[in-house]
């Protein structure tokens, strides 16, 4: 693996996938990068929430958002990674999961993939999709580990 990409979220398995990306990173001699993402939905919430909640024109900005997701990518990088000595470099975006991802990929020539998956019910994948099994399907410049967790 030259650079993995690991999609960090703020649930506890994203730690331990960091660290097996991390660990592969070390004994391939690559670099990974770590994308935190804040779904579109839930930038759209926060924004109304913060709109209608004010008597001033307060808005949840797209910087605020990015910084956001920043700030939970550099955290998990330096708690996770810095003991283990891999480079690495940090990302935060809003947007759809599935696109920014394989975007990010894209722009970085990445060559592996870690993700956190969901285990479903075949109709609750059918209605409502699941992002693991887009990337693997799309993903095609190389493997996509993905460590699946149960979620309610």
């Amino acid at each position: 693996m030259d650079t993995g990409l690991v999609v960090v979220e703020p649930i506890d398995s994203t730690r331990e996938l960091v660290r097996e990306a991390g660990a592969l990173a070390k004994g391939s001699d690559g670099r990974l990068i770590l994308l935190s993402i804040l779904p579109e939905e839930e930038y759209d919430e926060r924004h109304e929430a913060r709109r209608r909640g004010s008597d001033f024109e307060t808005t949840y900005t797209l910087e605020e958002a990015e910084d956001e997701a920043l700030r939970l990518a550099r955290k998990i990088g330096l708690e996770e990674l810095k003991p283990l000595d891999v480079p690495y470099e940090t990302v935060g975006v809003v947007g759809q999961l599935t696109k920014r991802i394989l975007a990010m990929a894209a722009e970085h020539d990445v060559d592996h993939i870690f993700l956190v998956g969901t285990r479903r019910s075949p109709s609750g994948k059918a209605l409502f999709g699941d992002v693991a099994q887009s990337i693997l399907l799309n993903f095609e410049n190389g493997p996509v580990t993905v460590l699946m967790q149960d979620r309610e």
